[in-house]
């Protein structure tokens, strides 16, 4: 009896065994299929302000889009900038979002909601004005401690952040130009937050990592 038990269980975890990994996982991403148009903007034409927008977006099981979750950009310019033109491109882009249409991700051949990246490039008009330089830029280098060096992993080391202000000193945007990728993100967010002199610059910043 006992030997018929254990054989039984055997028997049963083969069973079990063979379902579990001849299960499939296969996943298909979800693919635009009908790509909306973003809207220039006028007050983002006037300013000269161009670049690419990327919005992070949820898509059903029919592949509507019915969420945006993140908007970046245009390209380097920093998150937390409420500029109206930066505020206008982002939000043409999210408008531009909603109303693509994706064919639905699948997962074992059935259909299943997902996430997406959308990105839309905003390019000046060839019949517009040429955009607005910039009057009162100066090359500036400035030299800071970084706030959060990467001590748990040893990573240490300098990170140059080129920058532009705006006219009341806060960063518009900031593009990490050297330095170990772990720390460009960290050297970038400090950009983005300084409070620099009342005046339109561009410059760079060098953070240092140290232990």
């Amino acid at each position: 009896m006992l030997n018929f038990r254990l054989a039984l269980l055997l028997l049963l975890i083969v069973i079990f065994a063979t379902a579990a990994f001849g299960q499939k996982n296969d996943f298909v991403d979800a693919v635009p299929i009908d790509l909306a148009t973003a809207a220039y903007p006028f007050v983002a034409i006037e300013s000269g302000l161009s670049g690419t927008v990327k919005v992070r977006v949820s898509i059903d099981e029919k592949g509507k889009v019915y969420d945006v979750t993140s908007v970046t950009g245009p390209d380097s310019v920093c998150a937390n900038s409420r500029r109206p033109e930066v505020t206008a491109l982002r939000d043409a882009a999210s408008e531009a979002a909603m109303r693509t249409r994706y064919s639905p991700a699948t997962q074992n051949g059935k259909r299943v909601s997902s996430h997406g990246t959308l990105s839309f490039t905003f390019t000046p008009p060839s019949a517009s004005p040429d955009p607005k330089p910039l009057q009162e830029v100066e090359t500036l280098f400035r030299e800071r401690k970084a706030p959060t060096p990467v001590q748990a992993m040893a990573i240490f080391g300098s990170v140059d952040v080129r920058y532009t202000t705006n006219s009341d000193g806060s960063v518009l945007s900031a593009q990490p130009l050297n330095g170990h990728p772990m720390l460009k993100l960290s050297a970038t967010n400090a950009a983005c937050n300084e409070k620099l002199d009342p005046v339109r610059v561009s410059g760079i910043i060098r953070y240092k990592f140290k232990p």
